[in-house]
């Protein structure tokens, strides 16, 4: 069977694939596990608003990402950063843990008050792009 086959076959099977970057993801991730990874992060103590997308990586296509607003008072560093990982790593599936962190004053929202994380995900995407042309420059 050719890929041309093999790719439809996998479109049909109703999966949804991304090119970004010449990168193939698939299939794509329901919005119910982001939901999950956020619940268990509003519930860590030093966390005051969150909210997770998908960020690429080399090894992996794409890992999860937390966008995290800490609590008043929070001291940021590596101590948090991995204590807020291994909270979500001890609760959920191994491969749900956000694998990066960000610590942020604020989040992009609506008018509404919902989050846009699809502003959130441009920007991964954003620095993704510029990351693999800095490399390539370098070379």
């Amino acid at each position: 069977m050719s890929k041309a086959n093999d790719l439809d076959a996998f479109k049909n099977q109703g999966d949804v694939i991304w090119n970004i970057a010449n990168l193939l993801h698939g299939p794509y991730r329901p919005p119910q596990y982001r939901q999950e990874i956020e619940d268990c992060l509003m519930k860590h103590p030093e966390v005051s608003m969150v909210a997770v997308v998908g960020s690429p990586d080399k090894e992996r296509t794409e890992v999860v990402k937390a966008f995290i607003i800490p609590k008043t008072g929070v001291t940021l560093g590596d101590e948090i950063e991995e204590d807020i990982k291994n909270f979500v790593k001890v609760r959920l599936a191994a491969h749900e843990y956000p694998q990066k962190v960000e610590f942020v004053t604020e989040l992009p929202m609506t008018t509404t008050g919902k989050i846009k994380r699809r502003e959130l995900k441009q920007m991964e995407l954003d620095a993704n792009i510029r990351d693999v042309q800095d490399e390539g420059d370098s070379k």
